[in-house]
């Protein structure tokens, strides 16, 4: 049975707060500490967690055997993450990566800095709940071809006709403006239709795995390559993950070499079988 009965308060301190804060990411201290409602709010939590954390010793919690193993395990990632991130703080410089660094790395790979070409797109689509239902399919194709036909005779606008018939109502509001996409972005299918067509074009009636669609093609925006002043930032964070990255794994190799740890590969597929047959249901 869980203790109940009500002992000695444990003592929250500024000090064991400030133990706290060395763990927590930068945009979280920087919120706890302009924001009196979070800080509020985070003092509350850490309170909860202590009156749990001695709650779950008076029961002898940290007694299981199962319990005993997780609880070293988690250590054991702590003690390799600090590890790590301690090598990490020392070999890669404050000052990395120099200003050189970044444009070497943006000349190098200017390819990987482009936004792709984009085009305007109007759509009107209707929805076919059932796509093995044949005679739903023809309905909609039907009711779509009958709205083609009227674009394009004048006798309606594809605005117009969007905000009518369109079942995709954040386009169908817009008079069926889907905005400027990608052509990667699109469902497959429609980028092939969108390319066939001219400018101000409304296409035929087409079928993808929703429903029916009616396209319009506005105009293309060529692909654009990003000057390195305006990613600077972006391009920043991608040299210093590389490095960590390439750190991480050469002091992983290191360590393997340094501490070898024996196993025997051929029993392997063995032991696998083993946790099989402990670890199966009854």
């Amino acid at each position: 049975m869980p203790e109940t009965a009500v002992l000695q308060p444990i003592e929250l301190t500024v000090e064991e707060l400030q133990k706290v804060f060395t763990v927590l990411n930068p945009a979280q201290k920087e919120e706890f500490q302009k924001n009196p409602e979070s800080f509020a709010s985070f003092v509350k939590q850490e309170a909860q967690a202590l009156s749990l954390s001695a709650a779950a010793r008076a029961n002898k919690i940290q007694e299981d055997p199962n319990v005993k193993y997780i609880m070293g395990r988690m250590s054991e990632n702590v003690l390799r993450e600090a590890y790590l991130e301690r090598l990490m703080s020392e070999k890669i410089p404050t000052e990395f990566p120099s200003k050189e660094q970044l444009q070497e790395f943006y000349e190098e790979n200017r390819n990987q800095f482009v936004v792709e070409e984009r085009i305007h797109i109007w759509q009107i689509f209707l929805k076919v709940t059932n796509a093995a239902d044949e005679d739903e399919v023809t309905r909609q194709k039907d009711i779509a071809t009958k709205i083609v036909g009227d674009i394009r005779g004048g006798k309606t606008d594809f605005g117009v006709a969007a905000q009518q018939y369109s079942n995709h109502e954040p386009s169908r509001i817009n008079a069926g403006y889907m905005g400027v996409l990608k052509f990667s972005e699109m469902k497959p299918g429609v980028a092939d239709v969108v390319r066939d067509l001219k400018i101000d074009e409304v296409s035929e009636p087409f079928i993808t795995d929703e429903g029916v669609h009616v396209i319009k093609r506005g105009s293309l925006i060529p692909k654009q390559e990003l000057p390195l002043e305006r990613i600077e930032p972006q391009v920043r964070e991608l040299l210093i993950k590389q490095a960590k990255a390439q750190l991480r794994q050469s002091v992983i190799n290191k360590a393997a070499e340094t501490y070898p740890v024996t196993k025997d590969d051929q029993a392997i597929e063995s032991w696998r079988k083993q946790l099989m047959e402990k670890t199966a249901p009854n």
